[in-house]
């Protein structure tokens, strides 16, 4: 009755449904139960203060989502009331005569629970001081009881030392066959690796020996190109040399003032070089897209000299042409001075007009 006043005080004082309730008494006492329906029909609420645990996990499927576990406290809170039993006054009797008898031996604080527990659980020393001993006869059979249990406990943890020996024995054993293994290993890895290198270094040579072998192959195929452009400049060299000595002998042909001005001579060089100078402009433009050509040093050397030779021309053609004039003038004032005073000059019969 003090517990269910006491968890209705700590209730609010208006409890509108059971999220609100906060606080319940869980009991399979249905006397309890009763009495609960009773003050709650006194108090006119319509929230129970004791629950069956049934009643319980029937309550919290609105609020708790359904798992396992909660599976598992439903079936649970079904045997609760065959868990239950009833009193046993002579049993707790037994258990405190145990208890005492433990406190009177020396370092019994020390006693691990477990061992407390076994010995209180025992049946045969729970049966024999069932019956009417004496006080020391008690101690004795708690104390023959406690002496079995720690020598029971001293062989099971004997055993488990023994256990965990062979563990480690074992499991040092699979260590040195893991080094072991591993060790092996990384010989393999590091043989491996040696074998990685030295092809890599073989390789290296191969491709270095094919790139000598390469570069050898193009030199000797730049070699021999540049042999062959060179053969092929100078066949067109001969053939310039030749057109222009062609172009100017026949332009003292074509052109005999020109040739009386200037002077047949360098008419035919001012004629041959404008022609080689053509001639060499219309190769260049040939081979303008001809590296090995273009590289040729005797083709460099004409292209340089070019614009000198052009220089030269224009500088001939005046040069001549001044020359012969002063040359002419000179003529002129020497048959002046060469002919006596008084002499007339007549001019010569025309041959056209016979």
């Amino acid at each position: 009755m003090v517990l269910w006043h006491y968890v209705r005080d700590k209730r609010p004082s208006y409890v509108e449904s059971p999220v609100d309730a906060r606080d319940w008494i869980l009991t399979v006492d249905f006397r309890f139960i009763g009495f609960d329906q009773h003050k709650q029909r006194i108090l006119n609420s319509h929230v129970p203060l004791c629950l069956h645990p049934t009643a319980l996990v029937q309550l919290l499927q609105f609020w708790v989502p359904r798992t396992k576990e909660f599976e598992e406290a439903m079936l649970g809170s079904l045997r609760l009331p065959l868990l239950f039993q009833e009193f046993d006054a002579e049993a707790e009797r037994t258990t405190l005569k145990i208890l005492a008898g433990l406190g009177r031996f020396e370092g019994s604080a020390d006693l691990s629970e477990i061992t407390i527990t076994n010995v209180l659980a025992n049946d045969g020393l729970r049966a024999r001081l069932a019956s009417n001993h004496t006080g020391e006869e008690e101690i004795t059979m708690i104390r023959d009881a406690l002496l079995e249990e720690t020598n029971r406990r001293f062989e099971e943890e004997k055993q488990q030392a023994k256990r965990l020996e062979t563990e480690l024995r074992n499991r040092e054993a699979s260590i040195l066959s893991l080094d072991t293994e591993k060790k092996s290993k990384e010989d393999e890895i590091a043989r491996l690796q040696a074998e990685i290198a030295e092809q890599k270094a073989l390789v290296e040579a191969t491709g270095s020996e094919n790139q000598s072998q390469a570069e050898i192959i193009a030199a000797m195929t730049a070699k021999q190109e540049a042999t062959a452009a060179l053969v092929r400049y100078i066949g067109w060299l001969v053939f310039l040399i030749v057109v222009a000595g062609f172009t100017g002998w026949t332009s003292v042909l074509l052109f005999p003032v020109l040739s009386r001005v200037i002077s047949q001579q360098w008419v035919f060089v001012l004629s041959a070089l404008i022609a080689f100078i053509v001639g060499h402009l219309a190769i260049e433009y040939k081979y303008r897209n001809t590296s090995v050509m273009k590289a040729l040093w005797l083709f460099v050397q004409v292209q340089r000299f070019r614009a000198w030779l052009w220089s030269f021309v224009f500088l001939s053609f005046i040069v001549g042409v001044i020359g012969n004039l002063v040359a002419n003038n000179v003529q002129t004032s020497l048959d002046d001075q060469s002919q006596p005073p008084g002499t007339v000059l007549t001019p010569a019969p025309d041959a056209t007009a016979n």
